[in-house]
């Protein structure tokens, strides 16, 4: 007689990716797992522009040259259009939201990555774009093979990727995409989606 299948082990994964599956986990790796490929000591990664509370819900991450172009973090009506995005849609208050620009070149006292959150990590960091992505996870694979995936980080902060605001400004088409991207987000958070 054949054992139950969550007996064996290959019964236990399968019922452990069903799992994940159902809470939109939808590309796992193992705590213990190392990130894609480890950001080089001495190649430390810094905030800037940092704002939110400690220990925020979620990070809003972007790059200091979105686009190639050097602008203010999430500014005008891409900040409007990102409050929307996390307000309306992900159902969370600002208070919960932290935003920072990421860069790999020395602001003078503006925090490495890994001392901004060695007290209070935020639970996701929503990566916003593809610069921010690719730099986190160490990786030059394609931005829409990195979207709408909980990715482990080396930092210790689970990482979701999805198009920038601004992009969505001009392409209103990735909106939809964008919104996927979010749900997922939403799932892994445990917050309930529309």
């Amino acid at each position: 007689m054949d054992a139950p299948p969550s007996s064996s082990p290959a019964g236990a994964l399968q019922i452990l990716l069903e799992e994940l599956d159902s809470l939109g986990v939808s590309a796992w790796v193992p705590a213990s797992t190392p990130p894609l490929n480890p950001t080089p000591e001495g190649d430390p990664l810094w905030l800037t522009q940092q704002v939110g509370p400690p220990g925020p819900t979620v990070l809003c991450l972007e790059s200091k040259n979105h686009g190639g172009q050097e602008q203010p973090a999430f500014e005008g009506a891409s900040e409007e259009l990102l409050t929307k995005m996390l307000v309306a849609g992900m159902k969370l208050s600002l208070e919960e939201v932290g935003r920072a620009r990421l860069t790999d070149v020395s602001q003078g006292t503006a925090p490495t990555i890994r001392t901004s959150w060695n007290a209070h990590p935020p639970q996701l960091l929503l990566a916003f774009g593809p610069e921010v992505a690719q730099r986190l996870l160490a990786t030059n694979s394609p931005f829409e093979e990195l979207r709408g995936q909980i990715f482990s980080t080396e930092y210790g902060v689970p990482l979701l990727a999805t198009h920038h605001p601004e992009q969505l400004l001009n392409e209103p088409g990735l909106k939809a995409d964008t919104w996927a991207d979010l749900q997922v987000a939403m799932k892994h958070l445990g917050l309930p989606s529309a």
